[in-house]
């Protein structure tokens, strides 16, 4: 009596102990069928726990999850147990629910599965818009601000680490293979990476042949590189794929978030641009350390060729769609050869240069205008963050007041590279250019989502059309009504519409047809050294 009381109080407290932990418990049998349910079934599932026994689990499972949710019962055959991973749960209503699921098998018994089901947050709370919708990875974005919050506050009393691959040979095997395998193949390694990874949801695709994944700092890598291989050769016998691998520990120390982000950010661009050889970053804080030498190596070349004014401009024609005549130029810069504009413009509003570029460009360009007295409107682009800074505009007035006596022709586009921060100092500063006579115009619209906030706020005289934006319009109808009912709204705002990016008649024709008033692009003229326009 005593025994089968002392029986009944270990079952009681083991039941305890799995509630504390759990909301739902199952038990499946081999084919993935559930042999005993408890809990809140209902809550979770939709379904009453009684009636759950001889149903398929996996009709439970959201079907993008269900390749990812079977590797977890693999890893818990040959494991024993797993960590809890989010896992995307389908109940019988079809709401979409994630849960924390966790389990063991006993080896050397039946082959069940013994699951608990746990209604928590997922450790990286991401929406779908932050993942790939065919595999579920989150997206490199998502995945840097996830590790870095690791990198903050480990969730693993023994610290995390960041591991990074490189599948060569994917791009060319994928491209191999039909649609229906190329996506197979993805979602198969995909449901491996996360399933290996911390929490189940630490996964991510940087590019077409490199991966990161978190894991316990100390994880041997070797079982998810023989992994990846071995799920290629599933889907083709003949693959040839060279797998290497490279561990950062996520350890912040000092750092703080924003830094941290930065350094993981560095570490992954690192790593995919060599594809993996000799990366030698063996810790966040050494990541950290390497890539502030490295930006304050190019932050010094960076105001070295401004100071010193190694750069050229070329100016491209801004011609009426009407009747092809020229209306103005726009000012571009050049810099040393191979060296993208973009690239270097994005990157000095990074490290806060620039001010120092606009200024250096404006100057450079008014100078150039006065000494040969150049006599058309020309159009200097100024940043989103120059136009913050009391500073900056202050210089620039000194400037155009001593070397631009026509102030109308002196034309200043604001670029939506950066975030306007401070919309009403921003909407100051244009009224004040305004007033001095000087034309303004807002670019890349379409390219980025505060347009509209900007063009509601700001009063402008021209709205220039991203030209992709624009293109698409040629062959798609609904962004043909976006931009017909785009430059309505400019007219009805009293501003013209410029369209980039138009390389034949019948882009010209085109954008003409959906109102746009003026074009740019080479079908006009190529930037060039000297403002020169032959009509067309």
């Amino acid at each position: 009596m005593a025994v089968a009381q002392e029986l009944r109080e270990e079952r009681d407290r083991f039941v305890a102990f799995a509630f504390a932990a759990a909301d739902l418990l199952i038990q499946l049998d081999s084919n993935r069928r559930v042999r005993f349910a408890s809990g809140a079934a209902q809550a979770l599932l939709g379904v009453a726990a009684a009636a759950m026994p001889g149903h398929d689990f996996r009709d439970f499972i959201d079907p993008r999850d269900e390749p990812y949710f079977l590797r977890l019962l693999a890893t818990l055959l040959v494991r024993g147990r797993i960590e809890a991973a989010a896992v995307m749960l389908r109940r019988a209503d079809g709401q979409r629910l994630r849960v924390m699921l966790g389990g063991c098998c006993f080896p050397g018994k039946s082959p069940d599965f013994y699951l608990t089901l746990t209604h928590l947050a997922a450790p990286f709370p991401v929406g779908d818009e932050a993942r790939d919708p065919e595999t579920m990875l989150l997206s490199p974005e998502a995945f840097t601000e996830a590790a870095s919050q690791m990198a903050r506050a480990p969730r693993d009393p023994a610290g995390s680490q960041m591991v990074m691959l490189h599948v060569g040979g994917l791009a060319a095997l994928e491209d191999g293979l039909s649609e229906e395998a190329r996506t197979q193949l993805r979602i198969e390694m995909a449901a491996l990476l996360r399933s290996s990874s911390t929490g189940g949801d630490a996964a991510a695709q940087v590019d077409r042949e490199t991966f990161s994944v978190v894991q316990t700092k100390g994880t041997d890598t070797t079982e998810l590189t023989f992994g990846l291989e071995a799920v290629a050769r599933a889907t083709e016998p003949n693959a040839q794929l060279a797998v290497s691998a490279a561990t950062v520990t996520l350890d912040a120390g000092d750092l703080g978030d924003q830094d941290a982000g930065r350094a993981l950010a560095y570490c992954i661009k690192q790593f995919a641009e060599t594809k993996g050889a000799n990366f030698t970053m063996s810790s966040l804080a050494n990541g950290f350390s390497e890539m502030v030498n490295q930006t304050m190596a190019r932050v010094t070349s960076v105001r070295s060729t401004l100071s010193a004014g190694d750069f050229t401009l070329v100016y491209q024609p801004i011609v009426n769609l009407g009747d092809n005549s020229l209306h103005h130029f726009e000012v571009l810069t050049r810099f040393a050869p191979g060296q993208s504009p973009y690239e270097l413009v994005s990157f000095s509003e990074e490290v806060g240069l620039a001010e120092e570029l606009d200024l250096a460009v404006c100057e450079k360009a008014l100078r150039v205008a006065a000494k040969n007295r150049i006599p058309h409107i020309l159009a200097l682009n100024l940043s989103g963050r120059s136009i913050q800074s009391g500073a900056f505009i202050s210089k620039l007035m000194a400037l155009v007041t001593e070397l631009a006596p026509d102030q109308r022709k002196v034309m200043f586009e604001i670029t939506e590279s950066a975030a306007i921060q401070n919309l009403e100092d921003a909407e100051a500063v244009i009224r004040l250019l305004r007033r001095r006579g000087h034309p303004l115009c807002l670019d890349d619209f379409g390219a980025g989502f505060s347009a509209f906030t900007y063009l509601r706020r700001f009063e402008v005289d021209f709205v220039k059309l991203d030209g992709k934006f624009l293109n698409s319009a040629f062959t798609r109808p609904r962004d043909a009504a976006l931009v017909r009912s785009l430059t309505q709204l400019c007219r009805d705002l009293r501003c013209a519409t410029i369209g980039e990016m138009i390389e034949t008649s019948v882009e010209a024709k085109a954008s003409q047809d959906l109102g746009v008033d003026f074009g740019q692009g080479y079908y006009f003229g190529k930037p060039a050294a000297v403002p020169r326009y032959e009509p067309v």
